[in-house]
């Protein structure tokens, strides 16, 4: 799977399953990619979200072999809308059956 972090400020650390054991982890997140561009905690829109930087995170997340993306975006629960585009973006990218979860 590979994972695309929709953060303001891009932060570095935690890294996607931080928590988890190192085998677990290796064989689940394949890669991840952080892009800027998310939600505030009351559902205002960032203004860093940059529609070229993502497509070129999925690409590069498709060069390394994922078979399938997970999108997570900060706040998404309130405003899903960055997320569902960063899905179209795979589906325009990758095809329109590549799996991707948000």
């Amino acid at each position: 799977v590979g994972l695309i972090r929709l953060l303001d400020g891009k932060p570095r650390f935690p890294s996607p399953g931080f928590s988890w054991p190192a085998n677990l982890k290796q064989k689940v997140i394949n890669a991840y990619e952080t892009c800027e561009g998310s939600y505030e905690c009351d559902g205002r829109a960032s203004t860093r979200f940059n529609k070229q930087l993502v497509k070129i995170a999925i690409l590069r997340l498709l060069e390394k072999g994922v078979k399938a993306f997970s999108v997570v975006g900060a706040f998404s629960p309130l405003n899903g809308a960055l997320e569902q585009e960063v899905g179209h973006l795979i589906q325009d990218l990758a095809g329109p059956t590549f799996p991707y979860s948000l």
